[in-house]
């Protein structure tokens, strides 16, 4: 059984039990499942396909289990990294390496993540 299929199944079987509780905020099943097939459409029309590897990089939340969920949807492989690392490990690290043309590209492009 693929975790796609859980998902299915829990979906069809329990749509309105409780899936998720983050934050305050719950999703059920069906909603869930809604949710992960929404963001998997997106994902798709940016490219995605199977077999391709997708960052997730956030803080632990709905959004990440949701953004998981689609890309296993995607057929594609998930790597999720906490955003604190890009915050405090690999910012400073390319800072480090590349000095000035490193801060002046953080000035001039938004971030991926807010500073």
């Amino acid at each position: 059984m693929l975790v796609d299929d859980f998902l299915n199944g829990a979906a069809a079987r329990l749509p309105d039990k409780i899936a998720l509780v983050c934050a305050g905020r719950e999703l059920s099943y069906r909603t869930l499942a809604e949710e992960a097939s929404r963001v998997a459409a997106v994902l798709r029309e940016c490219g995605v396909r199977r077999g391709d590897r997708v960052l997730i990089s956030t803080e632990n939340s709905v959004e990440a289990v949701v953004a998981i969920f689609a890309t296993l949807r995607c057929g594609a492989v998930f790597v999720v990294i906490n955003d604190v690392f890009v915050r405090v490990y690999e910012e400073p690290a390319l800072e480090e390496r590349f000095g000035e043309p490193y801060r002046e590209y953080c000035r001039k492009v938004p971030s991926w993540l807010p500073r």
